[in-house]
């Protein structure tokens, strides 16, 4: 799971459709998923000054790394990067490269290993709560046989 920290649920909110930081927890000591990174609050990287850009990775790195300290002893959390909205340029890449070890686009493609050249240009499907599972199989279905 790519997170936003900054759109956490906080404790006093009952009636947030936001993941809390215990339910991030929870999960990742369930073994239900991994947890990386996905800025900040979601902003498009590439218009943000060199300053804030640094801060909007770093700061999501730090809080899900706080959040799940003791559970990720080798912090593989907050590790892996994707950018939001799918934005990104040489710029972006090169601050990515520094604290994480790769990046992934959002152009909903399957990743054949055999194209891969650069770490931080990783296809990925997207997921999110527009799309339905059914949606996600059929997905899964079509690039596969597209592949093959």
């Amino acid at each position: 799971m790519f997170i936003n920290p900054g759109a956490l649920s906080k404790k006093s909110s009952v009636n947030s459709t936001n993941l809390s930081c215990q339910e991030l927890r929870d999960g990742l000591q369930q073994g239900f998923y991994d947890i990386q990174s996905h800025g900040l609050n979601h902003k498009d990287l590439t218009r943000l000054s060199n300053k804030n850009l640094i801060e909007e990775l770093l700061e999501s790195q730090n809080e899900l790394r706080k959040c799940t300290h003791d559970l990720d002893p080798q912090q593989k959390v907050a590790s892996h990067f994707a950018y939001p909205y799918g934005a990104y340029n040489q710029r972006v890449q090169k601050y990515v490269s520094k604290y994480y070890l790769s990046g992934y686009l959002y152009n909903n493609k399957i990743l054949n290993r055999s194209f891969l050249k650069n770490q931080y240009e990783i296809p990925r499907l997207t997921v999110n709560r527009q799309e339905s599972v059914q949606d996600l199989i059929e997905n899964l279905i079509q690039h596969s046989t597209k592949n093959q």
